[in-house]
C-alpha cells in the first residue's frame, strides 16, 4: 500500500494555503480555465460502450491491424474481450461543461475521450463476474494506457458533437480521436487498477434490460497520468481510493461508474451506456511551467497580430 509521507502532506498543505488566491494560469488545454486550482476536482461523463472479440471474420479493425466482431447478447464475457468506449464529459465540479462555452469563446466546446479496456481473468461469486482491465496498446499513452482525453467541438465542429452518440461507433470514435489531445491515463504504478463487474451468464442480461430497471455493471479505477499535452496541473498520487481491494492507495485520478442498458437515441452499433465519476487534486503550476506557458501565449499573440495585418 502506498501512503503519502508526512513531509509531502505538509508541503501539499502549504501550497494550498499559500496559493489559494493565485490566478489560474492558461495552458495548452482550455479545460484548465475552469479547474479548481489548487483543490479537488470532480468530473462526470456519459458513455457509449461495446464489447468486441478478436475474430478473423470480424468487420472491426483496431489500430494494431487485428480484426474483431461485436459481441451479442448470446455471448458470454471472456478473458481477452475488449470494452471499447467513447465518453463525453458533462459536468465539472457541479456546473455543466457545455455552459462554460463563453470563457472558451467556443459555445460548442466539448471534453471527450476514447477508451479500450481488455478484460482480465474472470472470477465468479454470488452471480457476479469480477475482473480487472488492462490496455490494448493502441492509445496515445502506449501499452499501459486505458483512456485518452481530448478537447472537441470548437467552432464549426458543433454538429459532430451533437451526433457523437447517435453516429455509428466508427464515426463517433473518429470524431473523438481527431480532436486535440489533452491527456492519457492508465496503469503505470504497481497499485494502479481498473476493475469491473457484470452479471454472470450471457450478456443478454446487460444488453436487453429495460431502461430504468437499474444498473447492471459497475467499475472502479485508480490511474496515473501517462502523457499530458494539455498541461493539466494534476497532483501526482494526490488522491486516495476507497475501492474494494485497493482502499487506502494513492493515485493521480480515482473514480467509479456504472453500466446500464443502451440509452434512447444512442446508435444501436453500441451495446450499452454508462457513466463515470472521477476525482483528482490540482496544484498551481511550477514557476518554470508558468514561464513556458507565458512564452507560448506571447508567441500566439504575436502570430495573431501578424495574421491580422
Amino acid at each position: 500500500m502506498k501512503m503519502l509521507p508526512f513531509k509531502k502532506m505538509l508541503v501539499a498543505a502549504a501550497v494550498a494555503g499559500g496559493f489559494m488566491a493565485a490566478p489560474v494560469a492558461h495552458s495548452a488545454a482550455l479545460l484548465n480555465s475552469i479547474l479548481t486550482v489548487p483543490g479537488l476536482n470532480q468530473i462526470e461523463d456519459t458513455n457509449a460502450d461495446r464489447f468486441i472479440r478478436a475474430d478473423a471474420a470480424g468487420n472491426i479493425t483496431l489500430a494494431n491491424g487485428n480484426t474483431y466482431r461485436s459481441l451479442t447478447g448470446a455471448d458470454t464475457l471472456q478473458q481477452g474481450d475488449i470494452l471499447q468506449s467513447i465518453l463525453q464529459f458533462t459536468s465539472l465540479n457541479g456546473p455543466q461543461i457545455s455552459a462554460n462555452g463563453a470563457p472558451f469563446n467556443a459555445p460548442s466546446y466539448g471534453l471527450v475521450a476514447y477508451s479500450e479496456l481488455v478484460v482480465g481473468t474472470i472470477t465468479t461469486a454470488a452471480g457476479i463476474d469480477s475482473f480487472n482491465f488492462s490496455g490494448t496498446g493502441n492509445l496515445l499513452g502506449g501499452a499501459n494506457a486505458l483512456v485518452d482525453v481530448y478537447e472537441n467541438g470548437i467552432g464549426a465542429d458543433i454538429n459532430s458533437l451533437i451526433s457523437l452518440f447517435s453516429s455509428t461507433p466508427a464515426a463517433g470514435i473518429t470524431e473523438v480521436i481527431n480532436s486535440s489531445a489533452v491527456a492519457s491515463f492508465g496503469l503505470a504504478e504497481a497499485d494502479d487498477f481498473w476493475q469491473g463487474r457484470t452479471p454472470t451468464g450471457t450478456l443478454n442480461t446487460l444488453f436487453t434490460a429495460p431502461n430504468g430497471s437499474g444498473q447492471f455493471g459497475a467499475y472502479e479505477f485508480g490511474l496515473t497520468v501517462l502523457s499530458n499535452p494539455g498541461a493539466l496541473p494534476i497532483v501526482t498520487n494526490g488522491i486516495v481510493t476507497g475501492a474494494a481491494g485497493h482502499a487506502g492507495t494513492f493515485h493521480d485520478v480515482v473514480g467509479d461508474g456504472s453500466a446500464f442498458p443502451l440509452s434512447p437515441g444512442v446508435n444501436t452499433g453500441w451495446d450499452l451506456s454508462s457513466n463515470t465519476n472521477a476525482q483528482f487534486l490540482t496544484k498551481v503550476p511550477e514557476p518554470e511551467v508558468l514561464a513556458m506557458l507565458s512564452m507560448g501565449l506571447l508567441a500566439g499573440s504575436f502570430m495573431q497580430r501578424r495574421r491580422s495585418k
